[in-house]
């Protein structure tokens, strides 16, 4: 299992900021972070299936 930071979260969303990254989450358009100590990381799997998933739902018409 591999996890990202928020920076290379960020490099993945070809470069969103760290508080549209944020937003996101808060809209349940991405999932949300674990937090290791004092950190947040996101689950890369997670992350690549989550996108996976909306692709294919705006592919199809939905929300």
């Amino acid at each position: 299992m591999q996890y990202l930071n928020i920076h290379e979260l960020s490099g993945v969303l070809a470069g969103r900021s760290i508080n549209a990254i944020y937003d996101d989450v808060a809209k349940g358009q991405l999932p949300k972070p674990v937090k290791l100590g004092n950190r947040n990381y996101w689950d890369a799997d997670e992350v690549r299936q989550h996108l996976k998933t909306l692709a294919e739902r705006q592919h199809r018409g939905g929300a």
